[in-house]
């Protein structure tokens, strides 16, 4: 199979609850809600093993031009797909064990993902080239998470270690630790960064009650932990969709109850609403990673969520943000910008 798009099979609930919450008809799931239905535009597979975490990469040159990847943690490599055509372009191979979580780094053309199995740390390829151009962290325990930010004219790297419960902050050119803190949370996987406020999200998956905090690239907290009774059920991915330099929104996933958790950018993080993703009749389920980029060529913002994260022959699901906007009564912020608004942000 090569990069196929397709509409998904029924998988996850029995099929007669999958078709009960479909037609909004009550399921008992702990910590669910109401959540609105945003239709998924294009589903992707290589025919991956148990996909986890996307991230895109915008061409510096042609800005059209777009590549969607995707971990596939069992066959230990990062698939790519080209946008809009969606078509396998190639994988990123090199990881002795499980490819986790992954994040591109605009300025330098780069990805970054997490190696958590065997001999664990952090790959860094070459975009859209592919190329493995190094490695470290090999002294983390267990990397999970992963996001790039930018600090005084470097490209960082911040990462989640289950193992010691931190978020440790590599520079990613010389591999060098700059720091770390402690996340105070029972497992954190989910990571996002944020630029313009010089904070990282950072969420937690495994405790009874399941929220997200927010702290500076220094590791200070910045207002409480937020989210625990939208996303108590299983924080996993973390994501950023920008409005101008300081606002937009926060989107998390469910990975149980399947569905996105949106809240505001700024503290109290207040939460706007929740939505699920279906492909006809077919819930998008199981949800780890998510992503968001607003390009060129998807100036309102395009969504990506893995299908089935938890075995073989996954999806990665894309829906467009003016859909997602649309159902939850949400800014719509071309290219990032706050609407009617000419700069940059």
């Amino acid at each position: 199979m090569n990069g196929t798009i397709r509409g998904s099979v029924t998988r996850g609930w029995p099929r007669a609850l999958r078709v009960i919450a479909f037609l909004g008809l009550a399921v008992p799931v702990p910590g669910a809600h109401a959540a609105e239905t945003v239709a998924v535009e294009l589903e992707l597979t290589e025919g991956g093993n148990n996909y986890d975490d996307p991230c895109f990469w915008q061409d510096p040159v042609d800005q059209t031009r777009v590549l969607s990847c995707i971990t596939s943690k069992e066959d230990g490599q990062v698939e790519c797909f080209t946008l809009p055509a969606g078509a396998f372009f190639g994988a990123a191979k090199g990881f002795k064990g499980k490819a986790n979580n992954c994040d591109v780094d605009a300025v330098r053309n780069e990805m970054a993902t997490t190696d958590n199995a065997r001999e664990p740390g952090v790959l860094i390829h070459s975009m859209p080239s592919l190329e493995l151009l190094r490695k470290f962290g090999d002294d983390i325990d267990t990397p999970n998470g992963v996001c790039v930010g930018h600090e005084d004219g470097k490209s960082l790297v911040f990462v989640t270690d289950q193992g010691a419960d931190d978020v440790i902050v590599f520079d990613s050119v010389t591999g060098d630790e700059l720091r770390r803190w402690e996340y105070e949370l029972k497992k954190a996987e989910g990571i996002a960064c944020d630029d313009d406020l010089q904070r990282v999200y950072v969420c937690d998956d495994e405790s009874d009650a399941r929220g997200c905090k927010a702290f500076t690239y220094g590791g200070e907290p910045v207002g409480d932990e937020f989210g625990i009774s939208e996303t108590g059920s299983d924080a996993e991915g973390v994501t950023l969709y920008r409005c101008g330099s300081g606002d937009g929104y926060i989107v998390v996933s469910d990975q149980v109850n399947n569905e996105y958790d949106v809240f505001d950018r700024q503290p109290p993080f207040a939460h706007r609403c929740s939505f699920e993703l279906v492909a006809g009749s077919d819930l998008t389920d199981d949800t780890d990673g998510i992503d968001v980029i607003q390009s060129a060529a998807y100036p309102g913002g395009l969504f990506g969520a893995c299908d089935h994260c938890n075995g073989s022959k996954d999806e990665l699901d894309l829906a467009s943000w003016e859909r997602i906007a649309e159902a939850c009564g949400l800014e719509v912020c071309p290219l990032g910008k706050v609407p009617g608004s000419t700069a940059a942000r």
